[in-house]
């Protein structure tokens, strides 16, 4: 649920408050020499597939959602996740109202402190008798959560890593309520939460005629300014310009904005929210895979990927 607001915030911050930037070097981590198997053409193909029409949008609690689930599910076991309970596919009721699913995979490390990534499977389905496909909202978060979870499957990571697919954003955020609510994993357990939420656009694409089509956003949540820095850098090696805004400012200005670190922030979870934001094609047919910008994505599945592996030690 991205709105306007999100990018007029991160390029007054950037403009007026940013954060000044540090010279220091990438922290080292396991992630330092893989991710190179990420390609635009792999990202590409689970954009394709998940705005395919035979999904028709992935509305919330249609066949097309529970099919986007199910190549989640299909593509996370092929890299060597397990489900948390009984079965990776979890279903969320909500009774007198439309239900969903999330895909939640678990690869368990030596330690049972937890680093999470998801992204909403979800869009719009078809408005107006015309479809809604949502390549970059959010199959492009799909398509980078697949990639980064396939390549940290491959790494001796210290803490246990679980990927998840949350179904029902566009609804008001019902799986990731639901994930948390339940306790599909424990809050407690988890130390940072990294959500991918439109990453195929140059950042500030819509504002006043000008981009950053190297930059990336990151709403911020509970994350030491140390620890900040290291993630910069991390990002900065991989071609990708970080540009961040603390959380609190976001509800401060705006209460009421959504998107699906907020019920993870709401337990005390720290959290990462990734986006490149806004553009003209936001919740609109227009949202097409042509319109995405495959090097950035590439490039910021690969930055995202070194930082969680990174997190995750």
């Amino acid at each position: 649920m991205i709105r306007p607001l999100f990018l007029l915030l991160l390029l007054l911050a950037t403009a007026a408050c940013g954060r000044q930037e540090k010279k220091s070097d990438p922290p080292a981590s396991p992630g330092q020499e893989m991710a190179a198997g990420i390609t635009e053409a792999a990202l590409l193909a689970h954009v394709n597939h998940m705005t395919a029409k035979e999904l028709a949008g992935r509305k919330i609690g249609s066949p097309g959602e529970k099919a986007a689930a199910a190549y989640v599910e299909k593509h996370l076991k092929a890299a060597g996740f397990t489900p948390v309970g009984d079965a990776m596919i979890v279903p969320v009721l909500r009774p007198g109202l439309t239900g969903t699913l999330n895909v939640v995979g678990v690869k368990r490390g030596p330690s049972d402190r937890v680093v999470l990534v998801g992204a909403h499977l979800d869009h719009l389905g078809e408005r107006d008798g015309k479809l809604h496909p949502g390549a970059d909202d959010n199959a492009s978060g799909v398509a980078a959560l697949l990639e980064i979870c396939r390549e940290l499957s491959t790494l001796p990571l210290k803490k246990t890593l679980v990927c998840v697919a949350f179904g029902g954003e566009e609804a008001g955020l019902v799986g990731s309520r639901a994930f948390v609510r339940d306790a599909t994993v424990d809050p407690a357990k988890i130390d940072r939460m990294v959500n991918l939420d439109m990453l195929g656009h140059p950042l500030f694409e819509s504002m006043f005629g000008q981009s950053k089509p190297d930059g990336l956003g990151v709403i911020v949540n509970r994350i030491p300014e140390a620890e900040l820095d290291g993630i910069i850098a991390l990002a900065k090696a991989q071609g990708v310009e970080i540009m961040s805004l603390p959380e609190i400012w976001i509800q401060k200005l705006q209460p009421g904005f959504a998107y699906d670190s907020m019920p993870f922030n709401e337990k005390d979870v720290a959290t990462l929210f990734f986006s490149s934001g806004l553009h003209a094609d936001y919740h609109r047919p227009t949202d097409t895979v042509d319109r995405l910008a495959p090097r950035q994505l590439r490039n910021r599945a690969v930055a995202i990927t070194k930082i969680v592996a990174h997190l995750a030690q």
